[in-house]
């Protein structure tokens, strides 16, 4: 499997939505495609989910498959729409409905007859509730593993950090493509320009590290140990930058850092980074995964969890996500998924 391509896919960046999604289908297909084709769409925050999915991208998919969700979505239950788009980054459609047996019976006398059983559905979302999904369709029903889950729950960051450069391209109006470049960097890690955010110490070691990081993932230990590769290119560095390949007119490759830090709509009384950090917790990540997602260490992100918990009042985990869903600001948690998630502690 070739995840490093699907993390080298999500900073492809067009200005057309349905290109640039084009390119992680087609990347994750051969690792997500059983036989039976692969989906995906983008959506955004909303009540409605007819009201806020993009166009489809679709490759040898039953015909009838999508069809089949369009009928039945109505009468799905709200909890299958928070986990089927909210919820844990990778799992099949048997075991988000496990305990939800309305919508486990309503969309297996629906699929049954085209031939489908299941789907492997990858969630690509962060804290303002807009995301990607992949879907493939399955013949039988099948589970995914904790260590499988793990894995593209990685390459699901990235495709979440890229879709949030991929609407930033699409809105950009100065016709330099990297205008809003923060720093530029050789595939050695050397530093060749930089503005005043990337120019202190910090800033330039934690880039210079990446971009040397970067190199490393895309050249052998992408074949070698694409687990590997995966794991050491974090989706954000220092919680505030992506690194996106260019290469000039002699063929010169460069890592270009954009400004790609997410927002979130958890509680206002909060700093940005404690609102970025709750926002990941209500979609029900671990703390591993949300530093891995922000580029900062386990130990920065339980801190920032800490201090959201003393300044809003909660004294678990649990509490906080409640505290933020009741809020009606941060639009990301999901109940069912609490249990998870160390409910016991921040």
């Amino acid at each position: 499997m070739d995840l490093v391509g699907v993390v080298e896919a999500s900073y492809k960046l067009t200005s057309r939505q349905d290109e640039w999604l084009a390119g992680i289908v087609d990347a994750a297909r051969p690792a997500l495609d059983r036989g039976a084709g692969i989906v995906g769409y983008c959506f955004q925050p909303g009540d409605s989910l007819q009201q806020r999915i993009g166009p489809l991208v679709s490759r040898d998919v039953h015909p009838e498959f999508m069809s089949v969700f369009a009928r039945v979505t109505p009468a799905l239950s709200a909890e299958y729409d928070r986990r089927a788009h909210l919820g844990g980054p990778c799992s099949t459609i048997s075991q988000t409905t496990r305990d939800l047996p309305h919508d486990h019976a309503l969309l297996a006398r629906h699929l049954d007859p085209i031939g489908i059983s299941d789907a492997i559905g990858l969630t690509a979302a962060d804290g303002t509730g807009a995301g990607c999904l992949i879907c493939a369709p399955l013949p039988r029903e099948t589970s995914i593993s904790s260590q499988e889950a793990a894995v593209w729950a990685r390459v699901a960051a990235h495709i979440a950090a890229g879709y949030r450069l991929q609407r930033l391209v699409a809105a950009q109006t100065d016709p330099e493509p990297f205008a809003d470049a923060e720093a530029i960097l050789d595939a050695a890690g050397r530093l060749h320009d930089a503005t005043e955010p990337a120019q202190g110490k910090a800033s330039r070691e934690a880039l210079r590290a990446a971009a040397v990081t970067v190199t490393r993932a895309c050249g052998r230990l992408r074949r070698e140990d694409p687990d590997e590769a995966v794991g050491v290119w974090r989706a954000l560095v220092a919680g505030r930058w992506s690194l996106v390949d260019h290469f000039d007119h002699d063929g010169r490759r460069f890592l270009i850092a954009r400004r790609n830090d997410p927002q979130s709509r958890a509680p206002v009384d909060l700093t940005l980074r404690e609102r970025q950090v709750l926002g990941y917790a209500c979609l029900g990540h671990s703390n591993k995964l949300i530093a891995y997602e922000l580029g900062l260490s386990p130990t920065t992100v339980s801190t920032h969890l800490a201090r959201s918990a003393a300044k809003l009042g909660a004294d678990s985990r649990a509490a906080l996500i409640r505290l933020a869903m009741a809020s009606g600001r941060s639009g990301t948690g999901q109940a069912g998924r609490e249990s998870g998630t160390g409910v016991s502690s921040i």
